[in-house]
């Protein structure tokens, strides 16, 4: 997945080069959004890996605390979004 990745951006660089300034834009807001999706994936895979490993006890204390802390937020966050909602 990184080689096509890097395939694209070497691509997305020459047009770049070709394009002029608008190119070269086009060429940053591309790298930016792809790098943001990275991101988004890892944190997505790590939240997961926490669920897995708290539900089959595998935590460390601190990483137990720090999940169940983690959890009440989003709950509570879910709870005032249903109290905002329409």
């Amino acid at each position: 997945m990184s080689w096509l990745g890097l395939l694209f951006g070497a691509g997305m660089a020459a047009l770049g080069l070709f394009a002029g300034p608008y190119g070269i834009a086009l060429c940053v807001v591309v790298l930016f959004a792809m790098v943001f999706d990275m991101n988004r994936r890892s944190r997505e895979i790590h939240t997961d890996l926490q669920k897995i490993k708290s539900k089959w006890h595998l935590l460390n204390p601190e990483e137990e605390e720090r999940f169940t802390i983690e959890e009440e937020l989003e709950a509570y966050e879910r709870k005032m979004n249903r109290e905002e909602g329409p």
